[in-house]
């Protein structure tokens, strides 16, 4: 039988802050997709709360993107996932597939 490309697992092994982006999409999906979060207020962005949903503590869970990546940066991915408006769960549900695929 042949190879096929199509055969192998794709694992994205993108981390930073402790966020890794296949859980953080498993969780994004539990959130009410129109349901906004304040990416202004560092405890309640959508990258603290993941955080404090798997245990860091309100103070542990903020995330500094200073000095904000440029989009070709490898640590861009979390900045647009959490950072791009609109602010809803659903729209950053979109974008953290859309660094999946």
């Amino acid at each position: 039988m042949l190879y096929d490309p199509k055969w192998e697992v794709k694992t994205d092994d993108r981390e930073l802050f402790g966020v890794r982006l296949r859980p953080l999409i498993a969780w994004l999906e539990t959130k009410p997709a129109a349901e906004e979060y304040d990416y202004i207020e560092p405890t309640r962005c959508a990258v603290a709360q993941y955080l404090q949903s798997i245990g860091r503590s309100e103070g542990g869970s903020v995330v500094d993107f200073w000095p904000t990546p440029e989009p070709d940066h490898k640590d861009y991915w979390l900045f647009h996932i959490a950072c791009t408006v609109p602010w809803t769960y659903g729209a950053a549900l979109e974008r953290a597939r859309a660094f999946a695929r």
